[in-house]
């Protein structure tokens, strides 16, 4: 319910406008009432009032030095004067004080009432103004952290240049970045990040950002001064603050106890990229671009290790050249579905790469897609099934990324070619077995006539040495000797059945001399046919 006091020096006017006027019903209630501006003042303080009706001409304070000593005072009470001269002086200094309006006595209670509904609704105004401005404020202080993490974010990727903006934007943020000290950058990369964090739920994810963002800012302000946010998923940049160049010597020490207290507490395994320190605020890209580039080193050097300058002079330097006649030769070795050669081929490829652990780190990533497209279009050529569900066709090239050592990725790569090796010979074998089952058939059916293998290699589709070759291979025997088996268990048949002479027999089964006939028989049985005949029957 909002509050009215009412100041006048007649206490006719006084108790009118008290007993005249339903305030209830506009939602008022007159909490006092004075017969002087300066007994008013006093009273007003006390009880805040959100109006003030009063009169403009009174004996030892009037209504407007009442309304100035007000806003002096910084009150916000809105104020409307009442008086019984219409002049025209005294209206204008009544607008200087912001009085909401101006009433002439005698006061007309039609006048007065839209009056009052104008303040109300001013009031109103300025309520839900209030209102706003304090949502506004209370998500500004909710979304402090975020903003202070981008302002972090943008000044180590793009730098910021140092300006009276720049002062004003660290003072709101509540930040300590003088431009003129020495600052040097940790980067913190989460190892197996895809095992680590994405499995992980929402809200779990967001509590160990916390405490990884916690646990370093309580070391680094135990030891220097600086600030720590998340650049992204699983990975968190650490801003270190030195006064002077003696502090350097407190860093190493300092990114050892961040690395060992983040697996002690979350069981997290970090690599971290240290980067220069550089003098002055605006150089600071230099040194998050170093850390940046020094985690990327995990690739050659591993996980779970601090990554320094110093650690990467001793490194070779030379530039890395891979001689991409290997991938033919490899291709060619995994058409033979040789799996050892295979497999060589591959460790000898990065054998090589991880020798070279200053090389470019997005071409070896070129050669390892490169590899794994080699193997992937021998699987499309050859319409290959491969059941694991690690190298479905859609995901493979991602599941490659995940891995973050070349080691990693070698095991990967092998483990995709084997397979695939794998289903190459598998399908050869298919493919063999089905000429084997075709060069019998055409054997089964035509073993009755003078047939040559050349006869057989024509109804086959094959040349005379490739039919030779993969009979022998895939059965043991030459195609002449299983011809030689299928006419010989005829002739066994046929022997059986003294209807049948040898003569006939012989012409049955394909042969065209009867001597020769005998002589593969007795060979092949230890018997000729009429002994064998003698021994059956």
């Amino acid at each position: 319910m909002f509050k009215l006091f009412i100041v006048d020096d007649e206490p006719e006017t006084r108790e009118g406008l008290k007993s005249c006027i339903d305030w209830a019903n506009y939602g008022i209630r007159v909490v006092g009432e004075a017969d002087d501006g300066k007994i008013a003042l006093e009273r007003i303080l006390k009880e805040k009032p959100d109006i003030v009706l009063t009169d403009v001409r009174m004996p030892d304070m009037g209504g407007i030095e009442l309304a100035n000593k007000l806003r002096d005072l910084k009150s916000d009470v809105k104020i409307v004067f009442i008086s019984g001269y219409d002049d025209v002086a005294y209206l204008k200094s009544a607008l200087k004080v912001e009085a909401v309006d101006y009433i002439l006595k005698p006061v007309d209670l039609n006048e007065l009432d839209g009056v009052i509904r104008k303040v109300l609704n001013i009031i109103s105004e300025e309520d839900n103004r209030k209102r706003l401005i304090n949502e506004m404020s209370a998500r500004l202080t909710e979304s402090m952290p975020a903003l202070r993490q981008k302002f972090l974010m943008t000044l180590v990727r793009d730098g910021i240049e140092c300006s009276e903006d720049y002062g004003k934007r660290m003072d709101f943020l509540g930040l300590k970045l003088p431009a003129d000290k020495f600052y040097c950058i940790f980067v913190l990369s989460v190892d197996d990040r895809a095992t680590a964090l994405d499995s992980l739920s929402e809200r779990d994810n967001q509590l160990i950002s916390l405490s990884v963002i916690k646990i370093c800012d309580e070391l680094i302000c135990s030891t220097l001064q600086g600030y720590t946010f998340e650049n992204r998923r699983g990975e968190y940049v650490c801003i270190l603050r030195l006064d002077t160049l003696e502090d350097e010597d407190k860093l190493y020490p300092l990114v050892c106890k961040i690395k060992d207290k983040l697996f002690e507490y979350l069981e997290l395994s970090i690599t971290i990229g240290v980067g220069e320190t550089v003098h002055k605020l605006e150089n600071i890209v230099k040194s998050y671009m170093i850390a940046y580039e020094n985690v990327k080193r995990r690739l050659f050097l591993g996980k779970n290790r601090i990554i320094t300058m110093d650690s990467l002079e001793t490194l070779e330097d030379s530039e890395y050249k891979f001689d991409f006649t290997k991938i033919q030769l490899l291709v060619n070795i995994l058409k033979s579905a040789d799996k050892e050669k295979v497999i060589k081929s591959i460790d000898d490829i990065f054998n090589e790469m991880s020798k070279y652990k200053n090389g470019d780190i997005n071409y070896c990533t070129n050669i390892c897609l490169q590899l794994v497209l080699t193997a992937s279009r021998q699987v499309t050529e050859l319409n290959l099934n491969i059941n694991d569900e690690r190298f479905d066709e859609d995901e493979i090239w991602k599941k490659l990324l995940t891995f973050e050592t070349l080691l990693e990725r070698k095991m990967f790569i092998k483990d995709y070619f084997v397979a695939v090796c794998g289903c190459i010979a598998e399908k050869r074998n298919k493919k063999s077995k089905n000429i084997i089952r075709r060069i019998k058939q055409v054997i089964d059916n035509r073993y009755r006539e003078n047939i040559t293998i050349k006869d057989i290699a024509k109804e086959v589709y094959l040349s005379t040495t490739y039919l030779c070759m993969i009979f022998k291979q895939e059965t043991g025997e030459t195609v002449n000797d299983y011809l030689t088996s299928v006419r010989i268990k005829k002739a066994k048949e046929l022997l059986m059945d003294p209807k049948y002479r040898q003569c006939d027999i012989c012409y049955e089964i394909g042969y065209t001399e009867p001597g020769y006939f005998s002589r593969i028989f007795k060979k092949y049985t230890g018997l000729s046919p009429t002994e064998y005949r003698e021994t059956m029957l």
